[in-house]
C-alpha cells in the first residue's frame, strides 16, 4: 500500500511537471495583456497593491509596458451607462460561444444598468484633450465582482516588480504564482479521486494529467487569471467535505472544511455556490454519524452545529464582500450588471440545454479559440470525444462480466461468492452524501452557466471550471475500459494526443497575433515569440521546457502502467460467457 501511495505521488508530480512545461511556455510566449481580460486582472490587482478595492467603475490605468487603459492625467469620467440593444433571436448557437482562449469579449462600450453603481456624478463638460468623456468597459475593471483573494496573491509579485523597476518582470512573476497555484489544483483533483475511488489510484493520476494537460487551463494558468485558483480551491472544499463523509467526522477535519470553503468562497462566486452545497453535506454527515452513538435528538443538533460552522466561517471571513456586490450592483456576484456590459447575444437555456453546436464549440474551447481548433487538431478533438461514450460503454460491459462471473461462481460453489462486509469501510450513509454532493455540484455549475448565457452573458468554457477535475474523472474511467488499460496505454495516448494539441494551438495563436510567422512551422513560432518577448536566450529556454515536458508525459507513461497493473481489474469474459 505504501508503494502504491509512493507512485500515486509520483505520476501527480509528472503531472505537475508537463502541466508546468506548457503554462511557463505560454507565459514566455504570449505578450502582455495578449488576452483582454489579464489587463483586468492586474489593474484589481495593483488597486490591491495599493490598498484600494475597485468598483466596476474604476478605471484601468497604464502602470504597466503594453498595458491600455485611461491616462494618468485624465480625470475618471462616469461609465458609459445606455442600455445596449441585444438580439431577440441568437445566431447560430455555435457562434454564441466565445471564440477565445480563455478571454473576454472584446465587445466596445457596456452598460451598467438599473444598479446603485449608476450613481456617479457627470463628467467634466470639457475633459483634455485626449480624454474620453465617458468610460467604455474596456477602460474599466470589469472583474471588480470577484472576490479578492487571488488579487491579493498577485498583488505582491506585480508590486515586487514595480519596486524594483521592472513591471514586466513582475508580471511574468505572477503568471509563475499562478501556475503554482494551478499545479495545486492538480493535487487537489489527484486527492478527491483517491477519495472517491480510494483502490484505482491509475485514476487519480490520469485525471490530474488530464487537468493540467488540458489546453485551456494550461493557457489559463500561463496569465493572470483567476480561473485556476477557483479550479483548486472548489476542488480542495470538495475533498475536504468528501473525507468528513467517508472517514467520519473530527475536530480537525472539520477546521479543514471549514478553511477550504471559506478559501473557495474567496476565490470566485462559483466557489459561493459550492459553499452552498457543503453545508449541508456536512451537516447531514456529522448527524448520520453521531446517531450512531447518540439520541437522534442530539445527532441532528450536532449536524445543524456543524452546517452554521461552515456557513459561520464563509459570512464572517468572505461575507462583506458579498453584501457589497449587493449593496453597489443589486446582487450578490454582480454578473447581471457584468453580462450588461458587453453586447452578447443571449441564448435561451432551454435551446442552448439540447444544442450539438452550442455543446460542440463549448467543449472545443477546452482546447483553445474556437477558430484555432480546425484540420488534424480538429480530429484529435473528435476522437478524444469520442474515446468517453465508447469507454463507458465497454466499463458497463466490464461491470456486466465481472457479476456474471461471481453469479457463476456462487451458483458453482455455494457460499464462496457471498460478500463479506469487511471493517472499517465508509458508511452507506456517508457514500450517499457524496455521491449527491458531487452531482449536485455537476448539475449546479451547468445549471448556472446556462442562466448566465440565458441572461446574455458569453458562453466561455471556462466558466465550466469548477467541474473540470470530475470531468476528468469520467474521461480516466472511460479509459482505463479500453483493451490495453492494466499497461495504461490508452491514458498515454490521450495524454499525448492533449499534449501535441496544445502545442500546435499555441504556435497557430501566435501567428495569429502576429500574420508574419505564419510560413514558420509550430516550435519556429514559439521561440521567435520568446524572442519578441525579450526572454533570454530563447533557443535554449525551449529546448529545456519542451524536455521537461517530455519528460514529464513519460514518467506519466510509465508510473500509469505502473498503477494500472496493480489496480485496474482483469478483464475475462470467457469465464463469464460459457455453457453450463
Amino acid at each position: 500500500m505504501v508503494g502504491i501511495r509512493r507512485w500515486t505521488a509520483a505520476g501527480v508530480a509528472a503531472a505537475g511537471v508537463a502541466f508546468a512545461s506548457l503554462a511557463l511556455l505560454t507565459t514566455f510566449t504570449n505578450r502582455p495583456f495578449h488576452s483582454v481580460d489579464e489587463r483586468q486582472h492586474v489593474a484589481y490587482a495593483l488597486e490591491v497593491a495599493r490598498g484600494h478595492l475597485p468598483t466596476l467603475s474604476t478605471p484601468v490605468r497604464p502602470d504597466l509596458p503594453g498595458m491600455a487603459g485611461l491616462a494618468v492625467r485624465c480625470p475618471t469620467p462616469a461609465p458609459d451607462l445606455s442600455p445596449q440593444p441585444r438580439p431577440s433571436v441568437a445566431p447560430p448557437l455555435a457562434r454564441t460561444v466565445a471564440d477565445t482562449r480563455g478571454t473576454t469579449s472584446r465587445a466596445g462600450p457596456g452598460a451598467v444598468g438599473g444598479s446603485r453603481a449608476a450613481r456617479v456624478r457627470p463628467p467634466p463638460r470639457r475633459p483634455p484633450t485626449g480624454c474620453p468623456r465617458q468610460l467604455a468597459a474596456s477602460l474599466v475593471i470589469y472583474t471588480a465582482n470577484h472576490p479578492p483573494l487571488f488579487y491579493v496573491l498577485e498583488a505582491a509579485p506585480l508590486r515586487l516588480g514595480e519596486a524594483v523597476g521592472a513591471p514586466i518582470g513582475g508580471l511574468i512573476a505572477a503568471r509563475v504564482v499562478n501556475i503554482a497555484v494551478g499545479a495545486l489544483g492538480l493535487a487537489a483533483a489527484a486527492g478527491l479521486v483517491l477519495l472517491l475511488a480510494p483502490r484505482r489510484a491509475d485514476l487519480a493520476v490520469a485525471t490530474a494529467g488530464l487537468v493540467g494537460l488540458c489546453g485551456l487551463y494550461a493557457d489559463l494558468a500561463g496569465q493572470v487569471y483567476n480561473d485556476v485558483l477557483a479550479v483548486a480551491t472548489i476542488t480542495a472544499a470538495l475533498a475536504a467535505a468528501v473525507a468528513i463523509a467517508i472517514r467520519g467526522p473530527s475536530p480537525g477535519r472539520l477546521v479543514l472544511v471549514c478553511a477550504a470553503t471559506l478559501t473557495a468562497a474567496a476565490s470566485r462566486a462559483s466557489g459561493l455556490e459550492v459553499a452552498g452545497l457543503i453545508a449541508p453535506a456536512v451537516g447531514l454527515t456529522v448527524g448520520w454519524h453521531r446517531a450512531a452513538r447518540r439520541a437522534p435528538v442530539a445527532a441532528a443538533a450536532a449536524g445543524a452545529g456543524a452546517a452554521l460552522l461552515v456557513v459561520g466561517t464563509v459570512a464572517a471571513g468572505i461575507g462583506w464582500f458579498y453584501l457589497r456586490n449587493l449593496s453597489l450592483y443589486g446582487d450578490l456576484t454582480g454578473a447581471d450588471v457584468v453580462s450588461r456590459m458587453f453586447t452578447v447575444r443571449p441564448v435561451p437555456w432551454a435551446t442552448a440545454l439540447v444544442s450539438g453546436p452550442f455543446w460542440s464549440a463549448v467543449y472545443r474551447g477546452c482546447f483553445g479559440r474556437l477558430s484555432l481548433v480546425t484540420g488534424n487538431a480538429r480530429l484529435a478533438a473528435r476522437a478524444v470525444l469520442l474515446a468517453v461514450p465508447t469507454g463507458l460503454v465497454l466499463a458497463a460491459a466490464r461491470v456486466g462480466t465481472r457479476r456474471a462471473t461471481r453469479a457463476r461462481a456462487a451458483r458453482e460453489r455455494p457460499g464462496d461468492g457471498a460478500v463479506v462486509a469487511g471493517p472499517g469501510g465508509p458508511p452507506v450513509g456517508g457514500r450517499i452524501v457524496v455521491w449527491t454532493l458531487i452531482g449536485a455540484h455537476v448539475a449546479l455549475v451547468v445549471v448556472t452557466f446556462l442562466w448566465y448565457v440565458n441572461d446574455g452573458g458569453a458562453a466561455f468554457t471556462r466558466y465550466l471550471f469548477p467541474v473540470l477535475p470530475e470531468a476528468a474523472l469520467v474521461f480516466a474511467t472511460a479509459l482505463a475500459a479500453f483493451p490495453a488499460a492494466r499497461l495504461g496505454l490508452p491514458t498515454a495516448a490521450a495524454l499525448g494526443t492533449l499534449a501535441w494539441c496544445d502545442l500546435v494551438i499555441m504556435g497557430r495563436d501566435i501567428a495569429r497575433a502576429n500574420p508574419a510567422l505564419r510560413h514558420l512551422g509550430t516550435l519556429a513560432r514559439i521561440r521567435t515569440a520568446m524572442t519578441d518577448n525579450h526572454i533570454g536566450h530563447p533557443a535554449t529556454v525551449l529546448g529545456v521546457l519542451l524536455t521537461t515536458l517530455a519528460v514529464g508525459l513519460l514518467s506519466l507513461a510509465a508510473i500509469g502502467a505502473r498503477l494500472s497493473y496493480a489496480t485496474v481489474p482483469q478483464w475475462r469474459i470467457a469465464r463469464a460467457v460459457g455453457a453450463d
